[in-house]
């Protein structure tokens, strides 16, 4: 109902959730699912791992994703319907988790990576090299306009901001 102009990716992010509270709890009416059951697949998205499903433990971040489109989806069902349901999914806890600590990339390997780039010298490679001096993420790298790249400058920089074509990502 809300997928209109949404990427594929965007809508899988929405229905991939969706798909596993099936798969874990069953397809039963809105009015059937309990406390319980949102709490039983919260503690199936930390703790379990699903070859099925393409699904291994999931961090606090992602669960919380994870049931935001639940909720959002219950939500939705329920007011699209006037069935008055208290959401069983609204207001839980969530396991709080210390952030994994990913290691640097040696010094060396950017150094080579950049070299490479250099020698191979397309388009794709100089936006590996963009990210290799910048640490910008690949969409934020990809989607910069040329009005955003300014070398002349005392201090070259590029300006990231969102666009029409592009949208931040917070965290």
């Amino acid at each position: 109902m809300n997928g209109d102009g949404k990427s594929k990716n965007d809508l899988n992010h929405i229905e991939r959730p969706i798909r596993r509270l099936l798969s874990v709890l069953g397809d039963k009416p809105l009015s059937e699912y309990t406390r319980q059951d949102a709490h039983k697949f919260k503690d199936w998205l930390y703790d379990e791992t699903d070859q099925a499903l393409n699904k291994s433990p999931l961090s606090t971040s992602s669960v919380k994703r994870s049931m935001d489109s639940v909720n959002s989806a219950f939500n939705l069902a329920n007011q699209e319907h006037s069935l008055k349901l208290d959401n069983p999914f609204a207001g839980l806890r969530y396991r709080k988790q210390e952030p994994k600590e990913r290691p640097a990339i040696p010094v060396e390997h950017i150094a080579h990576i950049q070299r490479l780039c250099r020698e191979i010298d397309d388009g794709m490679r100089w936006l590996i090299a963009l990210i290799s001096d910048t640490g910008l993420r690949l969409g934020e790298a990809a989607g910069l306009e040329r009005s955003h790249v300014n070398l002349s400058a005392d201090v070259p920089h590029v300006i990231i901001e969102e666009t029409d074509n592009r949208r931040f990502k917070l965290n």
